[in-house]
């Protein structure tokens, strides 16, 4: 680092899009092999000068030395030469009889500069890429002023939520909304929802703090936790009342969804805390059960044989074809807030009737989510859906307060 102060240099980022996809889908050797090719391509994509290494995993790093005294010029050379490397990658790559569309998330860092050591440059550079998988994903950004805020924010959140993660903080909860019928008024279930009690006071909801787990482990330790979490409440609601049977809904990323050890870890879960899983609904959004329906199939039915349900929540808002709804073997469908919070625009209103119709076809229960009021409410009845839950009955509530819920509808 001492020896590249006389002129600018840039450190480049690169992380693999959607390799864990590749990895999962196709195997690891495949995605070893790979990992090879990139290397070699990327070898053969600098000058001699420059400097190559294998971060972890699917990440890479290239420092573009020698780019001139002045700033200015010295971005405009690191953007030429970062796309000369991505030029490289325009071709699919073939292992054996797959094809592979290779793209990555590059984040620049130009150097020296402000930063006071050499992790601070991988650190700015490693916020850029973030911000540029944020942005689409194919493409290249720059560390500024104005990612150096936000990377003060994005560090600080994660570094808080490592910690809120580990054994004994209890900074992180789960609320629970209550589900109703809509036909008889009574509560039939809960959805598990994650807020973080953080050290300051402030409860934070999962869009606080969700964006400082992309691209790292945080996202599935967090879902792992969440799950734990809700298994050991119903071993609890179980003890606390004799009948208990009402079931409770678990969000399921499409990260989590698509790992190839989630299955493995749910199972050792339920053992490990001895919850049933037909008191278990799991919600997944469209998306990841598109990414390969075949496999997302044989994963639900592997997974409902052990009592899982399934729901496919935000439904209405992603791909939505009848044509792989058929296919799925799930058990209803959760109309997203979006269209039931403005159901009385006729555009909305024609979408929820014609979901909860589709529903009815596929033999599917409907949720509807965002009920805060009457009207509302007597719209979905008139329509058929099944159940709701929203402000209209209650906000997600911490279990104590869920508990009171429970008790008065035993009483009834």
């Amino acid at each position: 680092y001492s020896n590249m102060k006389k002129e600018y240099n840039a450190f480049l980022f690169f992380d693999m899009d959607n390799f864990k996809h590749i990895n999962d889908y196709y195997g690891h050797e495949t995605g070893d092999r790979l990992l090879k090719i990139t290397s070699k391509k990327l070898k053969e994509s600098i000058s001699d000068n420059d400097i190559l290494a294998r971060l972890a995993g699917d990440e890479f790093a290239i420092i573009l030395t020698n780019l001139g005294k002045d700033k200015t010029v010295a971005m405009e050379r690191a953007s030429s030469a970062t796309e000369n490397i991505l030029n490289n990658f325009k071709e699919p790559v073939f292992i054996d009889d797959i094809r592979i569309d290779l793209s990555f998330s590059i984040g620049i860092k130009i150097f020296p500069d402000n930063d006071k050591s050499p992790q601070d440059v991988i650190t700015n550079a490693d916020i850029a890429m973030y911000q540029a998988k944020k942005d689409g994903k194919n493409r290249f950004h720059f560390f500024d002023s104005q990612l150096d805020m936000e990377s003060k924010r994005y560090l600080k959140i994660k570094n808080e939520l490592k910690y809120a993660l580990q054994d004994g903080s209890n900074e992180l909860q789960l609320y629970y909304q209550p589900k109703v019928s809509i036909k008889t008024g009574k509560v039939v279930g809960f959805e598990a929802l994650l807020r973080w009690d953080r050290l300051d006071g402030q409860l934070y909801t999962p869009d606080k703090f969700l964006f400082a787990t992309i691209g790292n482990t945080l996202g599935l330790k967090l879902n792992r936790y969440v799950i734990l979490s809700a298994c050991n409440q119903l071993i609890e609601w179980k003890k606390m009342f004799k009948d208990f049977n009402m079931r409770v809904s678990i969000n399921i990323s499409a990260e989590q969804f698509s790992n190839e050890n989630f299955e493995k870890e749910l199972f050792e879960i339920i053992k490990s805390t001895n919850a049933d899983p037909t008191m278990i609904d799991l919600e997944i959004v469209e998306d990841a059960l598109l990414k390969d329906t075949q496999k997302a199939i044989a994963s639900i039915n592997r997974l409902k044989e052990l009592g899982f349900t399934f729901s496919i929540d935000d439904f209405g808002t992603g791909y939505s074809s009848l044509n792989y709804l058929y296919k799925l073997p799930v058990d209803a469908l959760k109309i997203d807030k979006s269209f039931v919070m403005n159901i009385f625009k006729e555009e909305n209103a024609s979408i929820v009737k014609m979901i909860i119709e589709t529903a009815k076809l596929f033999k599917m229960k409907t949720i509807a989510e965002g009920v805060e009021n009457k009207e509302i409410l007597e719209y979905l009845k008139k329509f058929g859906c099944d159940e709701y839950q929203g402000y209209l009955f209650s906000k997600p509530l911490p279990p104590k307060e869920i508990e009171e819920i429970i008790a008065k509808e035993y009483q009834t």
